[in-house]
């Protein structure tokens, strides 16, 4: 790594935990004592808490790019498409949290609604994931089928870790253990892994408030943990480990349109005692 780029990380990761511990706390306080409930629902133990948690990091993550580029502009066409498709999901993440339908389950599920003329914040989810990962891809890929690989695994990541948000901390754990995984393909691309860097710290500190269930991370904050990934996923792995982890992605969506991702964690007890660390008080 560049000395450089040693510096530039220092002064980022110093500047986003200063921002993200103010931001998180003072954005949760707000949506705790708002007394809107529109913002708040049960979670799965029954408890009115604000759904929209994962909001936090839309406001750290704008001052982090806006850091970066400043400091590399150079950088700033890659740093500004990751922020395109985050406000894109974001802002359909809301709309699912605010006025989603929780009756209807899975892809199919929300498609068939869709298709019989009653459009789900589901479906809207994924057509503008489709068309936000499609905008960003077209310039950065050589080939048509590098192009749909992109878009498919930018895609199915934002609902991948949708569906793993079914019990307190546990999306967040899945996105800290694959984001820290994906640095390691970033060899060299230290300059462009900031702002997954920057997520990664921010989702560290978040981390406390969601396993408390002072507040729910929400589609929300799910779609900017998963589209994160897949960004980074796209621009970090040779093609190779793309079909992998393609295949991986698109087995979870089938899996869980079976049965739900918790199902399945409660039969290994490896699985469900990495699941329950942290919360105040296992899963029956």
């Amino acid at each position: 790594m560049k000395q450089g780029n040693y510096i530039d990380l220092i002064i980022v990761t110093s500047i986003v935990i200063i921002i993200a511990w103010y931001l998180i706390q003072s954005i949760i306080r707000m949506l705790c004592n708002s007394g809107n409930n529109i913002c708040n629902s049960q979670n799965y133990k029954g408890k009115v808490i604000p759904v929209i948690g994962g909001i936090v990091f839309i406001p750290v993550q704008l001052a982090a790019v806006l850091q970066l580029t400043m400091q590399r502009p150079e950088h700033a066409y890659g740093y500004l498409s990751y922020m395109f498709l985050l406000l894109s999901m974001g802002f359909v993440g809301v709309i699912d949290d605010l006025a989603g339908d929780r009756r209807i389950k899975g892809l199919i599920n929300h498609v068939r609604s869709t298709l019989n003329n009653n459009m789900t914040t589901g479906f809207l989810k994924a057509l503008i994931g489709f068309m936000a990962a499609s905008i960003i891809s077209l310039r950065t890929t050589a080939s048509f089928a590098e192009l749909i690989v992109n878009v498919l695994i930018i895609t199915l990541y934002a609902n991948t870790i949708n569906l793993f948000d079914m019990r307190p901390g546990r999306a967040v754990k899945v996105f800290l253990t694959m984001g820290i995984i994906l640095l390691f393909s970033a060899e060299g691309k230290v300059a462009e892994a900031l702002p997954l860097i920057v997520l990664i710290l921010t989702a560290l500190i978040y981390i406390s408030y969601d396993l408390r269930e002072i507040c729910m991370l929400g589609d929300t904050g799910a779609n900017i943990l998963g589209i994160t990934l897949g960004y980074y996923s796209s621009i970090f792995l040779n093609n190779n480990s793309k079909l992998f982890l393609l295949a991986i992605l698109i087995l979870l969506n089938i899996l869980s349109e079976k049965k739900s991702i918790t199902a399945y964690i409660k039969k290994s007890k490896i699985l469900t005692f990495i699941d329950s660390l942290g919360r105040e008080q296992a899963d029956n």
